[in-house]
């Protein structure tokens, strides 16, 4: 009976078995030869890697670096962003705990990253536990948010750290994926951008990638833009696509704190704090059913409200005010005047509330919102096991005057100044203190910060520096849109720029010393900070001249951090001054090869360009450059020398005018604008140019001279003699400036003596 069976049974075991090997060759070749392919991708060059981490040799011992070809998993070709430059060694060090930054520019610390609050952190916690060696890679970087801050945590894994800091929340609406960005397709659902993102760690999916021409989108602009780019990506209050942004910023926050648990990575979340008080919302929109009637009354008291409020009558602007919120409160800059005037009132609560609903409005959502800072909490309430909290925002609000954020902490919407990178910082410390201890380090009591004025020594923070940055502020950020749309501007910039004006640098040869004393004596006291040994080669190529020593320090900055793209042009712009234009131009080429996006150094390149005298092609490249920035005064003045170079003095005009229209400050354009003019025998308009000029740098022999020069030629001799005796006496052994003087002094000779 059972050998009966067997034998009915055996047929169908067969067919069985048949159908198995069929289903296994259907799935398995294909499977092989993908893979095959996959092989042959790499074999041959073709991709990329794009993990953020890459495993390398640096000066003979394993190291790992970032990967500046990261980003395009995340960014259209054009719009590519790279992270700060690190190498740390593997395996870790004995005795070293490391700590990797994750977030935005916020996080990264825009304008300078050497400055962010990483840095300060670094400097709190090696100056309280002396005995532990501490190592912070920022892995913040510029337009990201949750979902490529996913992938970085997962790929930092293997530097094998000791805690995440995760700041992060201000761009998950315009970043990566959200609903207001112009760098990826918004609408996917979460598993189908995960799949996509997998997909690009391929080559074949990069190569599909590159013949599809995704991720980028129909409104994605064609060169780096800044904020100005996002100006047609408002999402209202309340709109569906919102809810999807928050629940997909809880999944990814959540997903990286898992990736910390599981890889035994101690955790800690902190909230986002913003600019409350000081930065008027971007862009406003109606409640979505206002009606036409609705909307003129609305405009009506709004206008009345204005009006009260520039004459002083901060009560009667209230009132007004609050009689268009009563028929529309859903307009943020509505909600930020009337939180402006009840803080004026000293109403600070309500004030308060109203300045969290402008913010939380503002349909160009750049910043964290209440609801993001609420998931934030709530991801961080699911018990310790690794998980740490400091609620940034809270601690921001309880510093600040009447609990409301504003210029103190940052430069404009999100991004900290000095103070506000040292309060993150300090804000953070108590909680590693607690990670510390918990990871069975013996650190006795909470610890008792050092004042920012300490760690601003250490840090070499100086007036250059404070004048850097914050006019990297300006240039960058708030003469731009959307900033140019906030309520206020106008005021705000002036204001701004004042500051930065009292920041800049004294033609003082004592200052310059006194500065550069302050780089030496913090690189003496931390000799193997490669970023104070930046900073100060930074400080003597562009301040002080001291091109060979710059030279010498940078060359030690890259044997530190061979691929660092800014030291690599700043290495550049130093063999131009150096006369080395050949190598000047050779260096740029790299750099673009690896980051052709890259402005700064496209623009070093033009220069070596212009100093060969290869005009056409130096005017190529500064062209594109202005594609990416086209109000760059310095740009627009190059272009503008080089296309007088050219013989094209009709076309230089308007550049050299734009260049002292973007910096009123700009010594060099007005010197130029007034060569320009002078040389067409407009001399009317030439001798203000000269006259600014000589106000910016009263000891400038060549814009002295120039003056007098052409007072000279305009027939006004007596105030000629007067600005070439000025020239002599700033340069007494300068032949020109003594030659001019003498002339001018012969023809008043003449003129007393009458005809012959």
């Amino acid at each position: 009976m059972d050998a009966e069976k067997t034998s009915q049974e055996t047929p169908i075991r067969k067919h069985r078995r048949r159908w198995l090997f069929r289903l296994i060759a259907l799935t398995a070749i294909p499977a092989f030869l993908l893979i095959l392919l996959e092989l042959g991708l790499r074999l041959a060059g073709v991709g990329h890697p794009t993990a953020f981490t890459l495993k390398t040799q640096l000066n003979g011992q394993p190291v790992y670096v970032e990967n500046n070809q990261f980003g395009r998993r995340f960014f259209p070709e054009a719009l590519i962003r790279t992270p700060v430059p690190f190498a740390v060694a593997t395996p870790k060090p004995e005795g070293t705990f490391r700590i990797v930054v994750l977030g935005g520019s916020a996080a990264q610390g825009i304008p300078d990253f050497t400055f962010g609050f990483g840095r300060y952190l670094e400097v709190l916690l090696r100056s309280r536990y002396p005995d532990i060696e501490f190592e912070i890679v920022n892995a913040g970087m510029v337009a990201i948010n949750s979902h490529v801050v996913r992938e970085i945590a997962k790929d930092c894994v293997a530097l094998d750290p000791d805690l995440f800091v995760v700041y992060m929340g201000n761009n998950e609406v315009v970043g990566p994926f959200g609903a207001g960005t112009v760098f990826t397709p918004s609408s996917s659902d979460l598993w189908l951008i995960r799949a996509g993102l997998l997909a690009k760690t391929t080559r074949i999916g990069q190569v599909l990638d590159a013949l599809l021409n995704t991720p980028s989108t129909d409104n994605a602009p064609e060169h780096w833009q800044g904020m100005s780019m996002f100006l047609e990506q408002q999402v209202r209050e309340g709109a569906p696509a919102l809810e999807t942004v928050y629940e997909r910023f809880r999944r990814n926050l959540s997903d990286i704190a898992a990736t910390a648990r599981s890889n035994g990575i101690a955790c800690l979340v902190c909230t986002v704090g913003t600019n409350l008080q000081d930065s008027p919302p971007f862009a406003s929109m109606h409640r979505p059913d206002i009606t036409e009637s609705e909307k003129a009354q609305w405009d009506h008291l709004f206008q009345l409200g204005i009006a009260d409020e520039s004459r002083g009558d901060i009560e009667g602007a209230v009132a007004r005010y609050r009689e268009a919120a009563g028929i529309d409160a859903q307009y943020a800059d509505l909600r930020f005047r009337l939180g402006r005037c009840l803080a004026a009132l000293e109403s600070s609560e309500t004030a308060r509330s109203h300045f969290a609903a402008a913010r939380d409005l503002d349909t160009l959502r750049f910043r964290a919102d209440t609801r993001i800072n609420e998931i934030i909490r709530s991801v961080s309430d699911v018990g310790r096991d690794g998980l740490y909290f400091v609620d940034v925002e809270q601690a921001f609000a309880a510093e600040s005057v009447e609990g409301m954020p504003g210029d103190e902490y940052f430069y404009e919407h999100v991004h900290l100044n000095f103070a506000g990178n040292y309060f993150l910082a300090r804000s953070i410390l108590s909680e590693v203190h607690s990670v510390l201890a918990d990871r069975g380090h013996d650190v006795g009591a909470a610890p008792s910060p050092l004042q920012q004025v300490d760690c601003d020594q250490y840090l070499a923070v100086t007036q250059w520096e404070r004048f850097r940055a914050a006019d990297a502020i300006h240039r960058g950020f708030l003469r731009k849109p959307p900033f140019t749309n906030q309520s206020g501007h106008t005021g705000r910039l002036r204001s701004f720029v004042a500051r930065v004006n009292k920041l800049r640098l004294p033609d003082s040869e004592d200052v310059l010393r006194s500065l550069d004393a302050v780089y030496r004596a913090a690189r003496d006291e931390n000799p193997g900070d490669v970023w104070l040994l930046y900073n100060h080669a930074r400080f003597l190529a562009e301040i002080s001249n001291a091109y060979d020593q710059a030279e010498q320090e940078l060359q030690l900055v890259l044997k530190a951090l061979p691929n660092f793209p800014s030291a690599q042009s700043n290495m550049a712009s130093v063999q131009l001054e150096l006369g080395n234009h050949g190598k000047a131009e050779a260096l740029c080429r790299s750099v673009l090869e690896r980051q052709p996006h890259d402005v700064n150094t496209r623009a070093t390149l033009a220069n070596a360009l212009l100093a060969q005298q290869r005009f056409a092609e130096a005017i190529e490249q500064y062209a594109e450059v202005l594609k990416s920035d086209p109000d760059d005064p310095t740009i627009h003045n190059h272009l503008g020398g080089t296309l007088i170079a050219m013989g094209r003095p009709a076309e230089a005009l308007p550049h050299l005018r734009d260049a002292v229209r973007l910096d009123p400050g700009y010594f060099e354009a007005y010197y130029n604008l007034g060569l320009l003019l002078g040389g067409q025998r407009q001399f009317d308009d030439a001798i203000p140019c000269f006259r600014r000029a000589v106000e910016l740098r009263p000891n400038s022999v060549a814009a002295l001279f120039s003056l007098a020069q052409t007072l000279l030629l305009q027939g006004n001799v007596e105030e000629a003699v007067d600005h070439f005796e000025a020239a002599v006496k700033a340069d007494p052994n300068d032949p020109i400036a003594r030659g001019g003087l003498d002339a001018a002094l012969e023809i008043i000779e003449r003129a007393s003596a009458g005809p012959e």
